[in-house]
Order: C-alpha cells, then structure tokens, then sequence
C-alpha cells in the first residue's frame, strides 16, 4: 500500500464528513449488537458495549472530546471483554473509532500503542485460553482488524494534519486581517462645513480595498482609495505597502500627480508579477472647494450637483504595471450641497442572481436621486441589497466614501 498517495487523497475528505461517517458506522456497530443481544444466550453485559459505541459516536459528533478517556474506556471495556468471551459486537469496530478521536485529537503515540496492544495481547491471549483457538484463524481475524486499525489511524492522522493547515491558515488571515484593520482610519476627519461619511466590506477575511484621510499644509485634505488586484493575505500585504509609500510621499508633495508618480515607481520594483494596484488620489482645500485629483486606474468618482451627475475623469496606468508613468492632475470645485462619491469596483460589478451586473448606469441613476444629500451611501447599499438579493454572496470588497459640502464657501482662483 502506497501510504502517502492514501494519506493525500484522505487530506482531500471534509473533515466533518469523515466524522459523520464514523458515527454512521458506529451506529450500524451497535445496532448489529443490539440483535444479536436478543439471540438466545446473550448477556446482558453486552449493554456496555451498545453504551460504549453511542459514547464514541456522540463524541465523534462534538468534534472529539475528551479523546484519551474515550481511548482508555474502550481499552478497559474490550479488555474485560476478551476475558468474558463476548459474543456480539466486534472490538475492533468501536476501537477503531475510539482511536481515531484521539488521532484527529494529535494524541498519535497512544493511539500506537493501543493498536500495539490489542494486536500482540489478543494474540498471545487467544493462545493461552483452555480451549485455543486454531492458529491460522486467529492470525485471520487479527490480520482483519489490524487492517482496520491501520486505516483508521491513517485517516486520523490526515484529518489531524488538514486540521492544523487550517488552523494555521485561519491564524495567518486573524493577523491579516488585524494589519489591514490598523491601515484604515480609526475615524474620520471633522471638517467644517462638510459631511464625511465612509463604508468598507471586504469580499473575505481580508481584502485589497483601502481607503485614508492625509492631513496636508494649509489646511487642505488629501483623500487616496485603492483596490488591489488580488484578494486575500497577498493583497493585504500589497495593500499594506501601498498605503505606507502613500503616507510616506504625501508630506513631501501636495500635488498628486507626483503622488502617484513616485508610489508607482516604488512599487515597480517590488510588486508582484501579476500584480498592480488601482488608486485615486484628491487634495481638497475645504475653504474654497476646490478639488484636487490625479487618477492609476481607478473607478471614476461621480459628482452630483445643480446640474446633475458627472464623472471626474482623469487618465493613468495602475500604479505598479509600468515603470516612469506620469499621471494626468485635474481639478474640480464642489459647490455647496454638492456631494462626491469615491467607491472602488465591488459595487458597480456585483452581480444579481440572474447574473446581471449592477453597473454603472443604475449607480449613476442612484447619484442622481439621491438629492445631493450626505445619505449617499445608505441609499447605494439599499439599492444594491434590492438588485443582489438575498443570497447573494459578495465577490469584490466594497468601499464607498462620500464628501457633501454643506456651507457656503470663499471662491478661490479657479485658473
């Protein structure tokens, strides 16, 4: 027998199936148990053993507890059990499954020395009964459970090993998602005259999204949202990056066309293949409105004014794609009343159960309707739990951010 080929392709099984099936073969155990009890000349010691298997499957069901108490009762049980000859159940069977919770458990010597036992004491005890048994039927029987012991450990022992994978992966992505959390502004900045509002929900445990407030000279704000093209720990630590080269380059420079050309640069060199991330940069003056924006790739924000919706549009490659980018700076005024919506793709992308997308068109409609007003994001996410469903499973992190201007303002010089 190949034992690693049959310990990969065990790894593969779910471990709860694996648990289910034993307590289905437990119970199948003690239910032949149960009628040969009822044969003429059954004891009624035999009770222990039907208790004995439904311990263990109960057991096996709770996600193995108390694996060495379970090990030991049914040492103890099937070893008074072979002193009295029982007729009925077949040891094996429950201890079989009994060393598999202690296994599954990473209680793997014990489980070895229980098998060691049953093997060589049932041998040499079969040999000194008043009436041994013929030799040749004794090695029959133990070869069959030993076979069975064998596989059972085996099994234990991938569903053990795929367990702590997990348990390691599922700690890898705690940590993840504990960076990523410490990335993102703890609260948002009180500017007077203006309404921040900022949602953000990733797709996994942890996402590509990211979104930060700058406080920069003179008063103005710099704004920076980005998505990463990739999900999970490797865009985390992406994301991570990005945000760090960001926050390093800003106090340096207020333009962000030189922003996102120096991050792009930096990343070039160290980013992964296949890799890049999407990133929008604004510097707002809240005195006068005035608005800032170099864009690599990213959603276009939508504004909605007096006059209704529009986009800001300015052109760039990805930040990380192509070394020596140099990146188009636009600028725009917010009037008062006027609202912006930064978001990144997960919500213009989400799909309903008919697979249609949401897209851009039904986005700029809810911008439209929603009056200017600071309850931009509230009514995008009502609209999109309307046109997903309730089933739906979110394929892209989300991030929507929201400024409303809600005073009047001094004009600067708009040339």
């Amino acid at each position: 027998m190949n034992v690693a080929w049959l310990r990969k392709r065990l790894r593969r099984a779910p471990p709860r199936a694996i648990d289910l099936g034993l307590a289905v073969v437990v119970a199948a155990a003690v239910t032949i148990a149960i009628n040969v009890a009822r044969e003429p000349g059954a004891r009624p010691t035999d009770a222990i053993a039907y208790g004995l298997g439904l311990t263990i499957a109960a057991l096996v069901m709770v996600r193995r507890r108390w694996p060495l108490a379970v090990l030991a009762a049914s040492v103890v049980i099937l070893q008074a059990y072979f002193v009295l000859n029982y007729p009925g159940i077949s040891a094996a069977v429950t201890l079989a499954v009994a060393m598999y919770t202690a296994v599954a458990a990473g209680h793997l010597r014990w489980s070895l020395l229980v098998a060691a036992w049953y093997w060589f004491g049932a041998l040499l005890g079969r040999g000194f009964l008043p009436e041994p048994e013929p030799l040749v039927s004794v090695f029959e029987d133990l070869v069959r459970d030993g076979s069975l012991l064998v596989a059972v450990l085996l099994l234990g022992d991938a569903v053990r090993s795929r367990r702590m994978a997990r348990e390691s992966h599922e700690q890898e992505l705690r940590v993840a998602q504990l960076i990523q959390q410490r990335f993102l502004p703890r609260e948002l900045p009180r500017l007077s005259g203006w309404r921040v509002s900022a949602y953000y929900q990733p797709a996994h445990a942890v996402g590509g999204d990211f979104y930060d407030f700058l406080e920069l000279p003179g008063g103005e704000v710099g704004l920076c949202v980005g998505d990463v093209t990739d999900k999970g720990i490797p865009a985390a630590l992406v994301m991570a990056t990005t945000h760090s080269i960001l926050r390093g380059d800003t106090p340096t420079s207020a333009s962000p066309s030189t922003v996102l050309e120096r991050a792009n640069n930096r990343l070039y060199s160290d980013i992964p293949a296949h890799m890049f991330v999407t990133c929008l940069y604004a510097v707002l003056d809240p005195a006068t409105g005035r608005l800032r924006f170099a864009n690599a790739g990213h959603t276009l924000p939508y504004v909605a004014d007096a006059n209704g919706v529009v986009q800001l549009r300015a052109t760039g490659m990805p930040l990380g794609a192509l070394p020596d980018i140099e990146y188009e700076e636009k600028e725009a005024f917010l009037d008062p009343g006027d609202s912006i919506l930064f978001l990144s793709d997960g919500l213009v992308e989400a799909h309903s159960p008919a697979r249609e997308m949401f897209g851009l068109p039904r986005l700029e409609k809810v911008v439209e309707n929603s009056g200017r007003g600071d309850r931009l994001i509230d009514e995008c996410l009502t609209e999109l739990r309307k046109f997903v469903g309730r089933d739906w499973e979110q394929e892209d992190d989300i991030t929507l951010v929201t400024l409303t201007h809600q005073r009047s303002v001094i004009r600067g010089d708009r040339s």
